[in-house]
């Protein structure tokens, strides 16, 4: 790491440093944010402490694993994973709160990580998993514009059977 580098391979004002350790443009790989989404996906269930079967995860993220990611497709994708789970839909939030917190996050930008909440200074901190480096980053901004926010508990809700009457 170079000095006045951070983590990521970029400068303290935000630009890429280049040279062998950048990172491949969003470009060279058509999909580079639906990878991201399972990790997230499991991480939101260890902090919501609920238990979430892995196979229905990798169904519902194959399921969104084709051509490039929209908002549509995401809402759509979404919808799938709670069926799926049998989980309430998701709710779309517009302005987090910190009793909404932990959030899935999406921009087309940045592609999906989890919210944790808002540092002292008032910004949004985020973790986004790194695939190639196999770890979490987290990282701040100052706004959540164009960024997706879908709240939902990733677990199953089993619905309660009614006794048949026996006459």
């Amino acid at each position: 790491m170079n000095a006045g580098e951070t983590f990521d391979g970029s400068t303290p004002d935000g630009q890429t440093t280049g040279g062998m350790d950048a990172q491949p443009s969003a470009e060279s790989n058509p999909e580079p944010h639906v990878s991201g989404l399972l990790m997230c996906l499991q991480r939101l269930a260890r902090l919501q402490q609920t238990p979430v079967e892995i196979l229905d995860l990798q169904e519902a993220v194959g399921r969104l694993d084709k051509g490039e990611l929209t908002q549509r497709k995401l809402k759509k994708g979404i919808a799938t994973l709670t069926k799926r789970l049998g989980s309430p839909k998701a709710e779309w939030i517009k302005q987090p709160e910190p009793s909404n917190m932990p959030l899935l996050s999406w921009s087309a930008a940045e592609g999906f990580s989890v919210l944790r909440g808002q540092n002292a200074v008032g910004q949004w901190v985020l973790e986004a998993w790194i695939p190639e480096e196999q770890v979490w980053l987290e990282r701040v901004v100052d706004d959540l514009e164009n960024t997706v926010l879908p709240r939902s508990h990733w677990q199953r809700f089993f619905k309660p059977v009614s006794p048949q009457s026996t006459s």
